[in-house]
Parts: C-alpha cells; structure tokens; sequence
C-alpha cells in the first residue's frame, strides 16, 4: 500500500545554517529540514523531559533564523502537526532524544508572507 501525499505546498531542502526555534522559552532550537509556504519539519534536542510531548495541534509562535544570510523572522504563529522522537541506530547517542517536528503556519502578515516567499525564493535557487 502506497502512502498518499498530502502535502499541499513543494517543499525545499535548506541550507544546514537554517533553524527554527519555539517561543517564547527558545530551549527548542535545531536546524530546518525542509520549509514550503505552508509549514517546516525541523528536528531537535530535547533537553527537559523528552517523555513530555509538545502537543499536537497546539498553537505557538517561532522564530525562523538563517545564519548566514542575516535572516531573521520572529514570532511565527503556528500550529504542530506532528512531533515524534528520531531513533538512532548509533548505540553511542542512546542518551540524546532528538525529536522531528513538523509545523504549520497559521494566519502570517503580509510581511511575513513576503519574507518567507523571499526564503522560499532563495532555497529554490539552491536546487
């Protein structure tokens, strides 16, 4: 049986200096694995209690933040869509709990929209 994809938006892979990072505590901070129009998955260390789940469909802001290109984009309102723990087959990292979550963008400025269509722009260039 083949998975349908649901995904309304193209993705693009980014660059390795792209994070996201949630507000307003900012202790979830790790790097963009692909963004669209419409949402990001980005994966991170769970520091506090990585038994304790961000929820999903929980609304939040985060930051959107691109190193080497001195781009920032704060306070993103967003909802997770998904949120679950990435097993490693490395029995030396049994200690760190990285987690993938995947974000979607919630009732963005027309600022907003027009950075990330300029991000967008820029990581299509890439490919």
């Amino acid at each position: 049986m083949t998975e349908i994809e649901r995904r309304q938006c193209k993705r693009y892979k980014t660059s390795q200096n792209a994070f996201a990072v949630f507000r307003p505590n900012y202790h979830k901070l790790g790097p963009i694995k692909n963004i669209s129009k419409g949402g990001l998955l980005f994966e991170y260390i769970d520091h506090e209690n990585p038994e304790k789940d961000i929820e999903k469909g929980f609304e939040r802001e985060i930051d959107i933040l691109i190193s080497q290109d001195n781009f920032y984009l704060p306070k993103i309102p967003c909802k997770v869509k998904h949120n679950s723990e990435v097993i490693h087959n490395h029995s030396f990292i049994t200690s760190i709990h990285m987690r993938r979550c995947g974000i979607q963008f919630e009732e963005l400025t027309q600022h907003e929209t027009d950075s990330l269509a300029s991000l967008l722009s820029h990581f299509e260039s890439l490919h």
